[in-house]
């Protein structure tokens, strides 16, 4: 990695450099690994849950070191959608990458969770 690169990291891209090369690669054995309640700053599009430490209400499920399943409890909030999006596509623009529409997002959520298994 380039120090130019290095130096645009926030600290998600740390957060995500230390899982997938420091954490990720321990979690082997005959039994799978559950990561939850990840750092706030991770959240995505995931409900944070405040606190002293506030975290994303998220999960992650390995075995052998690989990624099986993701999920999290959706965010019920339209600003914070409409805030998030607008944050990533400012993120977007200045790493010169195509932005993304925002709308649709002022409508009325309702209690939900979104899982992902991958095959």
């Amino acid at each position: 990695m380039s120090a130019q690169v290095i130096a645009g990291l926030n600290i998600t891209d740390w957060l995500q450099l230390l899982m997938s090369h420091v954490i990720e690669p321990q979690l082997v054995g005959p039994l799978p690994w559950i990561i939850y309640d990840f750092p706030a700053p991770q959240a995505a599009l995931a409900k944070v849950i405040a606190g002293k430490y506030p975290v994303a209400a998220r999960f992650e499920v390995y075995m052998q070191g690989i990624e099986l399943a993701n999920g999290y409890y959706e965010l019920l909030d339209s600003a914070e959608h409409s805030k998030r999006f607008m944050q990533d596509n400012e993120k977007r623009s200045q790493a010169g990458v195509n932005t993304h529409a925002i709308d649709g997002l002022c409508r009325k959520y309702t209690r939900c969770a979104t899982i992902l298994v991958q095959i």
